[in-house]
């Protein structure tokens, strides 16, 4: 996920994780190539399932987020999974479960 570059929207995003009973496991980020001083954000998570959704969907609405890709789930997991779009939010699932190990094209540059 991406934030704006304004004081706090780090910690004011992850306070969404608590409030929905999830642990944040591991946070990582990398220089977002597309603008100066913003930066993309990779998270682990663990917690039950039906607080993930609504977790992850706040946060994607909140802030804007065009597109979701998600992963990391497995066997049943992935037959409850959405993918498609909601609220202005597309949701794509690249686990290798889901996609039977088979390449999937998430994107294309312009």
């Amino acid at each position: 996920f991406t934030l704006p570059h304004k004081p706090s929207a780090l910690a004011r995003a992850l306070t969404i994780f608590g409030w929905h009973d999830l642990n944040l496991c591991r946070i990582e980020s990398r220089p977002d190539r597309r603008a100066n001083w913003e930066y993309r954000f990779f998270a682990d998570v663990e917690g039950a399932y039906d607080h993930l959704q609504p977790a992850f969907t706040e946060l994607a609405e909140k802030y804007g987020v065009e597109h979701v890709v998600y992963a990391h789930l497995h066997g049943f997991s992935c037959k409850n999974a959405f993918e498609g779009e909601r609220n202005g939010v597309k949701y794509t699932l690249c686990s290798c479960d889901h996609l039977d190990f088979k390449l999937k094209l998430i994107a294309q540059s312009t």
